[in-house]
Parts: C-alpha cells; structure tokens; sequence
C-alpha cells in the first residue's frame, strides 16, 4: 500500500491511510459499474429497437408477384396466432417483410374483390358487386394494365371460375390463364384447379421470363367449399379440413418462393400474399361467405415483402385491399390512376404509419338482394364498425371482435354519425364510377356458378338505395342456408332431394324466384322441360305483378326481359318454338338492346325457316355488340343457308377473329373449305387445319368434328387418314345411339376408300 500512496502524483493532497476511506472507493466504483451495465443495456435496446423499426427506403423493385388464397380467414394462418401450424411457409415470408395484422376486404365475393384489389376502386366505383356473371367494364384501369404499359410482362394463372377471363378480370394481362380442365372427384364441373395446378404452369412462365421486369397474380381456390385437401393434407388434418386446405396451398407458395430463389430474383421481388375474403365457418349462423359483412369475412391477411424493407415487422393501422394497387405502384416507382381510392402502404411499411392518418374504410354485401332482402353497406372507422340494415348495428371491433354484442342502441349519436359518412362515402363511390352498359346476365355463367355453390342468380341492383321496408338479411339467414343446402344436394346429383327441400322452400315463400330458378334447372337437368317451363312461367308472374304494383325495382336483382328469354329458353326445350319466339320478341319490348334475346330469337327463327328474319336480329344484335363471336357464327350459318357463302365466309372468319378457340366457327368454315362444290370456296389444307384444331379442342370426341376432319382429309387426297376418321365419327355416334348418324358417316367411309373426296350441295351447320 505504500507503493500505491507513494505514486500519487505531485500536488495530490497526502494523509495517512483511511479504511473507510477505502470501503467508500470500492462502494462508488461498484455503483458506477452498475450503472455502466445499465447505460450499456439501454443502448443496445436502443440500437436493437432503431435496427428494427428505423425508416427502410423501398427500392429496386424489379418483380411483383401477388397471391390471393381464395375464402381465406385471417385467424387460421399461424403467422396471425391460429392454433396450429398452417402457414410455415408464409410466416417465414412475413418475417422477411411487413404483417397488417387488420386488413380489409371491401366486399366477401371472389369476382368483386378481386376487381377492388386489382383496380384500387371500391364496388360501387368498379361496378362490380356480386358473383353473378357481370364482368369487369373495360373502362376500368387494371394494375396488369398500368404494369403492363410500363414494361413488364404480365400473367396470371388462377383456380377457380369466378376469375374466369370472361369477367373481364383478365385486362392488362399477357398470358391470363383460367383453364379449368381438372376432373376429379372434387370438382367433376371443370371449374376449378387445385394449386398444384395453378403454380406449375405459373413456374414454367417464371422460367421463361425471369430475365424479364414481370408481374405475376396467383390466385389458389382450394380454400373454398368443399374442403378436401388432397394427401398427406387430408389426414394431417383430418378435423380441420378447411385449415388443410390451407396448409396445402402453403406449401405450393413454398415452392413458389423457392423458384423465385433458384432463379435468383427473389431478392428484386415485391411480394404479397392476401386473400380476397374470409369464410364465417358458422360464425352469425353463416356456413360459408357472402352473406353477411360481419370480420369472419372481411378480415384477410396481408403480408408484404419488399426489396430493402423492413423484416418481421407487424402493423396495427387498419386498411384494405384497394390499397394493394396504389401500394404496388408507389413502390415501383410509378404514377398511380387518379380514380385510384385506395393508399400507399409505403409509409406504414417504412414509417410503422399510413400517409394521413387512419381513414374509414367501406364494405358491403349485396348477395341478400338477390332474395329481395335489404342490402348491407358497412363502415370501419377506428374502433368502431357500423352496418346498415333494416336493424341497423354498431360494434365496438377491439372489445368485441366477434361483434356478438350490438351497442347501436346504446350509442345512436355515434351510430348516425357513421351513417351520414358512409351515405356520403357511397355516394362519391357512386359518383366516380366510369360509364357502364347495363349488364347482361349470362344465363350459363349463372348455371356455372350455381355449380360452385353460390345461390343467387340476379342482376346488380342499380344503385345503392336504402329501402328500410325490404326484408332484414339476419332475418332471412336461415332460408338462405336451406338454399345453399339444396343446392349442394343437387351438385352432388341428389336432384330429388333437392327439389323436394326447394318445394319447401317456396310453399313458405312463394315469392322467392331465386328458388323457382333452382327447381327450373333441376327440371331442365332431368329432361323435364314441362317442369321447368311452369316455375320460368312462375318468375315471370311474380315480377308483372310487383312492376304492376308500382314498386321501384324488381325483386330479388330479376328483371322481366330476363325472365321472359329463360322462359323462351326452356319453351324451347319443350319443343315450342312460336311460344318461345314469342316470349323471346316480349324480351325484347322491354329491353330492345338485349343481345342475347336478339341472337336466341335469330336461333329460333332460323330452326322455322325464317332466315331472312334471323339474319336481322344477328346483324340488330352485332350492331349493339361487334365483338360477339358466337353471334357471328349464326349469322354465317344464316348466310349460308341463303347462299351468300363469301359474306357468310367472313363473320366465320371473324369469329375466330374474336375467340380462336370457337370450334363451332372453326367446324362450319372447316366444312365449307372441305366439301362445297364450288371450288372457289375449297382450300383442302387450311380445313385440315381447321379441322384438327376442333378435334383438338374437343379431345377427338365430338362426331361433327371428326366428320368434318375426315372431310378435310379427303380433300386434302389424305383418303387413308379419312376414311379411319370417318370410322372414328361413325364409332362414337353408333355408341351413342344415334344409328342414322353413324349410317350416312359409313357411307362417306365409302367414298373415301374409293378416292373421292365429299361434296355437299349445301352445308347445313356443322353438330
């Protein structure tokens, strides 16, 4: 110690040895080391907290690929805290990126909300309201459209019909593949895919344009009904096959990702993984989705990884799926459309908030007006979500999430003041609408989506109306479910029960044409079109008599033209072609720029012989729509039956123009090029061509085709290939018991093993 006391510097005050003195150092040194610890554990929280929530400048954004699981709730994705393991493979995708752990949808139908989150605009704005058949208006900018513009390749591949390119969701894109060809004992409709074959396809594009700036949408069905997730998913969860679905499009967003690893563009890839809607699974007595607004429905997910963003971030802030568009093409650095309604998600990706603070958000449901029950438009603002109805509800979402407990009538000043805003939000949604045709339903797109499972059936109401006097959808759920419950029997060929429960149905409600319509289809589907004319005969009584009465609109989304061309349609089947054409002109009273009755009256007219008149309504009705190829090719057929083969030459040629893929023109010109005796109009080689692109189309099986090959061939001097062609054809129409058919083919067989082509006086329209 005296060593250490001898070495205090010069000047320092020397006293003799104080061991208190030396207690009291030793005591403050231990003190300023425990503060060093603490000062050092502060910082590193600091620098820890700074590294994951420091502003991230988004950039480089080369690719986008966006993935929607079709009917996917958020809660059943383990990233958003699901009782078990579903998801590993987009959790570790929202570790790489952003989680919104509150994200919107603005309305619980495939078709709708897709067109939302790939226009940025809401329902009333798009047009697009229910599943129903209506598509897209091309006066809608798509993110394909504006990506596309820019530079990048644009594909999509999707899996259910809902997304099918006739609904018009396909604007903007290169490749928009929705063929539904699957079979199999999930789906024997060929109207969806399970996401193996939805992602294969997807994965051979991305090899093919990796090297390109690309946008790629995804869209998996497997989540919706039924749920029947295939091996090891179905029995991994076998108590919970809706999360096995699940789980099974995971692990095809798995390779997904790891494709865009191998091809090394991952890391210059915006991506997000969404959904369109959720699925009540029995939540509000609500077995699937569409119905109702309530959050087992409008609540999806959303997880963004961005180029250079944060990781393994989560963020509270409510928004939606307009707000995809927007985002995407902030982060891609280009200008977002002015009808654009969404927002940039950018600045709560890189600041933890959105640009301008909370907003309210819109959704609706407008399936209940299909059963001429009230509509429902809703509004999240904050904590609070207001629906109106005829009773009317407001639910505080934070303490009451499953919105079990309706506080509107202890909060009615807050209640209204959400009404007032949604009233005016509609009301400028409404407004900034492009201009629109009204739609035209497709009776046999209706057909397939019934098929799928959904019930309605009727046309968009025109605006968003408020009619507290209609019928309360909370009150009419329970009908709605025997719907859907009947109609599932009759998907599954239980046709007699099902009819049995939709006669019930009517006897409570004999208003309910949505029920008329399913019994008329069970009918038509069982050959009884007697049957099926009496319950059209009963929708067209029940809508005179509510537009006699002087109500605004017609019930349940029908309109009588409407009701007047499927009541044609089946007089049709019942073998009554003046009927029909009758109800087919009273169509046309009401709505007299139908195109479908114009092209249906122009068939009936020209089975009577009248082609002079058939040829009117085709040309009435290509006047009103150009681009129908389906009209083009009967009035080819009507030209040549009147001997104006050139004229009739070109609208075949021109609906192939319009859908290539149209077998019929491509059989009836593939016939004229074959066998018409004037040898101006034969072209042996390009009816080949046309020929085997219809067998093809048809995978060899359709008789007219075959027949119409087989000529072709023959003109062709490729009489061997005719002649075991036409033994094909007269095979398949023996097997089906059309034995007069399979005689005349023979003797064509005939003909070609002698070395003679077939010549027809006049080519009557190709089966």
């Amino acid at each position: 110690m005296r060593g250490l006391r001898g070495a205090i510097p010069r000047g320092s005050c020397s006293r003799p040895f104080d061991p208190r003195a030396e207690h009291t150092l030793k005591s403050h040194g231990s003190r300023l080391a425990a503060a060093g610890i603490v000062v050092a554990m502060i910082l590193a929280g600091l620098a820890a907290w700074y590294f994951t929530h420091r502003t991230h400048r988004i950039e480089g954004v080369r690719h986008v690929v966006l993935i929607s699981i079709d009917t996917c709730r958020a809660d059943h994705l383990s990233c958003y805290g699901f009782k078990r393991e579903t998801t590993p493979h987009i959790d570790a995708v929202a570790r790489e990126g952003v989680l919104f752990e509150q994200a919107l949808s603005p309305v619980p139908l495939t078709t709708p909300a897709h067109s939302s989150m790939l226009t940025g605009t809401y329902p009333p704005t798009h047009g697009v309201r229910l599943n129903n058949g209506e598509s897209l208006a091309a006066s809608n900018v798509t993110l394909a459209e504006v990506l596309k513009d820019a530079g990048y390749q644009t594909a999509a591949f999707v899996g259910g019909y809902p997304m099918d390119a006739a609904f018009g969701l396909n604007q903007g894109f290169e490749t928009y593949d929705s063929r539904f060809t699957r079979s199999s004992e999930k789906s024997s409709t060929h109207l969806e895919r399970i996401a193996e074959e939805v992602s294969r396809p997807a994965m051979a594009w991305l090899d093919q344009h990796s090297g390109d700036r690309f946008f790629l949408f995804l869209h998996f069905y497997d989540a919706h009904l039924d749920y029947e997730p295939p091996p090891p998913f179905a029995s991994t969860y076998a108590d919970d096959r809706y999360a096995g679905e699940i789980a099974y499009v995971d692990n095809w967003i798995g390779q997904i990702v790891d494709r865009l690893r191998a091809l090394g563009v991952y890391d210059d890839t915006l991506l997000i993984i969404t959904a369109d809607h959720g699925e009540s699974l029995g939540d509000h007595g609500e077995r699937a989705h569409g119905f109702f607004i309530y959050e087992s429905t409008v609540h999806v997910p959303l997880i963004i990884r961005a180029p250079h963003g944060p990781k393994g971030n989560r963020f509270e802030g409510r928004v939606s799926l307009v707000d995809l568009m927007p985002t995407v093409l902030d982060l891609a650095g280009l200008q977002t459309p002015e009808r654009v309604q969404g927002t940039s998600l950018r600045r709560g990706m890189e600041e933890g908030r959105t640009q301008g603070g909370p907003r309210p958000l819109y959704c609706e449901s407008l399936e209940a007006t299909q059963f001429q029950c009230s509509g429902l438009h809703g509004i999240v603002d904050g904590p609070w979500k207001y629906i109106r109805a005829p009773r009317q509800e407001l639910y505080d979402l934070p303490r009451d999430s499953g919105e079990t407990n309706n506080v509107f009538e202890k909060e009615p000043k807050r209640a209204q003041r959400l009404r007032t805003r949604l009233e005016e939000m509609l009301a400028e949604m409404e407004a900034a609408a492009p201009y629109r045709d009204p739609a035209s339903i497709d009776p046999a797109a209706v057909a397939r989506l019934q098929s799928l499972g959904y019930v309605g059936g009727g046309a968009t109401p025109a605006n968003s109306v408020f009619d507290p006097e209609l019928e309360d959808p909370k009150d009419f759920m329970q009908t709605f479910e025997r719907l859907g419950n009947a109609n599932a029997m009759a998907r599954a060929n239980r046709g007699e029960e099902a009819e049995k429960e939709f006669l019930e149905i009517v006897a409570g409600r004999p208003w309910l044409i949505a029920a008329h319509e399913q019994l008329a289809q069970i009918a038509r589907h069982d050959k009884r079109p007697a049957a099926a004319v009496r319950h059209y005969q009963e929708i067209v009584t029940i809508l005179t008599e509510a537009g006699n009465s002087g109500k605004p609109s017609a019930p349940g989304g029908r309109d009588l033209a409407t009701a007047h061309f499927n009541l044609a349609f089946a007089l049709r089947e019942d073998g009554k072609d003046a009927e029909a054409i009758g109800h087919y002109e009273d169509a046309l009273r009401l709505r007299p720029d139908y195109v479908d009755a114009h092209n249906s009256l122009g068939l009936a007219l020209a089975r009577d012989g009248k082609f002079k008149e058939a040829i009117a309504h085709y040309e009435e009705a290509l006047g009103i729509e150009p681009d129908q190829a389906q009209v083009h090719n009967n009035l080819g057929n009507a030209l040549r039956q009147t001997g104006r083969l050139a004229e009739a030459l070109r609208h075949y040629e021109e609906a192939l123009r319009i859908k290539p893929e149209s077998v019929s023109a491509l059989t009836n010109l593939a016939l004229i090029r074959a066998t018409n005796s004037d040898a101006r109009f034969r072209n042996g080689e390009e009816a080949v061509r046309l020929a085997e692109r219809a067998c093809a189309l048809t995978g060899r099986e359709n008789i007219g085709c075959l027949d119409t090959l087989a000529a072709a061939y023959a003109e062709a001097e490729r009489f061997d290939e005719a002649a075991g062609t036409a033994e094909q054809a007269a095979a398949l129409a023996r097997s089906s018991k059309q034995d007069t058919l399979a005689d005349e083919i023979l003797m064509r067989v005939a003909l070609y093993r002698d070395g003679h082509p077939y010549r027809a006086v006049t080519n009557p329209p190709a089966p």
